[in-house]
């Protein structure tokens, strides 16, 4: 959290009390920050490397599944492919997560194991090259 200054060039002293508020309700609540340890029920993949994502979509993705999940209050994390699956129920592949043969091995245990697989936008795409999934007759019985 930060400050800067009004654009008028004087300090906002509302601002500086909000930002008082939200400091006293943290000391209030540090001696249940220590040892703690990160609870998700559900891992959201991310790109390994910074910059490998789309430029035009900026982050969206990640932004849109980072706000609805907050704002249903659903424990997650972010996660990339070095982490591990084994805490979480669901995983979430945004629209363009990197998926090379190795990780979908991975998630094909996950998924074999009883985890869940949400997956949008143009990852979509890549799941013909690994998962079996229902050809364009058994979707048409889905819809039906």
């Amino acid at each position: 959290m930060g400050d800067q200054m009004h654009p008028c060039g004087k300090l906002d002293l509302t601002v500086y009390k909000r930002i008082g508020n939200i400091f006293e309700q943290i000391e209030r609540m540090e001696p249940w920050l220590y040892d703690t340890k990160k609870v998700r029920e559900i891992a959201v993949l991310i790109p390994t490397r910074a910059g490998t994502e789309d430029p035009s979509l900026g982050g969206m993705s990640e932004e849109g599944v980072y706000r609805v999940l907050s704002e249903l209050h659903l424990p997650f994390d972010f996660v990339n492919k070095e982490n591990s699956l084994e805490d979480s129920r669901l995983l979430i592949l945004p629209d363009h997560a990197e998926l090379d043969g190795k990780y979908a091995e991975i998630i094909a245990a996950f998924v074999k194991g009883g985890g869940k697989l949400l997956v949008s936008g143009t990852c979509s795409f890549l799941f013909h090259l690994t998962f079996n999934h229902p050809s364009g007759s058994e979707i048409d019985k889905i819809h039906e």
